[in-house]
């Protein structure tokens, strides 16, 4: 059974100027093999598809595409996989810089990270090919995004900083986070986006039209981790550290905590539907 906490906050705004860069375009080319198969196990009386991926691999991240794939980014092994569940065939392509958080734009591309490299990376999975976007004033890029017009936004692991491309303009824009604050992942909502502080224990919103963070405090000391926003609105969280789940309803400045058993630190959220 959940125990369930609530909070009442008060929201702050901030006021922010972007700082606009040009970026070069460099290209590489690189192979995809493809290769099918996948195992069926039952564990609990529920069925569960096994695929192994490199046994030198260490995955970070996987996100779904509209077409119910899934990207996996392999940063051990210098690999991003596609995985098709339904069918268990999957692609992997090779030779990429320790890449993070690969995640379609729904336009043909696949993005991805390359820490340390500083460099933004954008995939063709058709044709094989790679645009690689410097990033050199950052210190390790992690996280990707896209906005509802298509622009690919990127956070830095350790600086308050987060930058969003525009591909077709062929621009780079960056906003400097309020307060120092450092975030590992973000949710976007519309054209604006949700950052979670986990250097001041705040919840942020960046509205890059209006040039303007809002700020929701947080009330104890805790990490907060991957975000994600639900059908209504509501912005959730893993808290590492605190060992819980929280929901943020900005609209009514309320937060949820829902502890979990003791023991777990959650790091990684997803939402479907009505089920976390």
């Amino acid at each position: 059974m959940f125990h369930i906490r609530a909070h009442s906050l008060r929201r702050h705004s901030i006021l922010l100027l972007p700082l606009l860069v040009g970026l070069t375009l460099s290209t590489a080319l690189l192979l995809g093999a493809a290769r099918a198969r996948a195992s069926q196990s039952a564990a609990s009386q529920l069925p569960v598809e096994e695929l192994a991926l490199n046994p030198s691999g260490g995955v970070r991240e996987v996100n779904g595409d509209a077409d119910g794939g899934l990207w996996i980014s392999d940063f051990d092994a210098d690999e991003i996989w596609h995985v098709q569940p339904a069918s268990g065939a999957y692609t992997v392509y090779q030779g990429l810089s320790a890449p993070t958080d690969a995640r379609p734009d729904g336009s043909g591309s696949v993005w991805w990270t390359a820490g340390l490299s500083h460099t933004l990376g954008q995939l063709d999975p058709t044709g094989g090919s790679v645009n690689l976007w410097p990033i050199t004033e950052t210190t390790y890029l992690y996280s990707t995004q896209v906005d509802q017009a298509g622009r690919i936004w990127v956070l830095d692991f350790f600086d308050p900083r987060v930058y969003r491309l525009d591909a077709a303009a062929n621009t780079l824009c960056a906003y400097d986070l309020p307060e120092g604050a450092v975030a590992d992942y973000m949710v976007p909502q519309g054209n604006q986006m949700w950052l979670g502080d986990w250097v001041n224990d705040q919840v942020l919103r960046l509205d890059p039209a209006g040039q303007q963070f809002s700020r929701w405090p947080l009330p104890d000391d805790g990490y907060l981790e991957d975000i994600a926003l639900d059908e209504a609105g509501r912005v959730w969280w893993a808290e590492a550290a605190l060992g819980q789940i929280r929901r943020l309803d900005p609209a009514q400045d309320q937060l949820v905590s829902y502890p979990l058993p003791a023991g777990e630190a959650p790091e990684m959220i997803a939402l479907t539907g009505q089920q976390l």
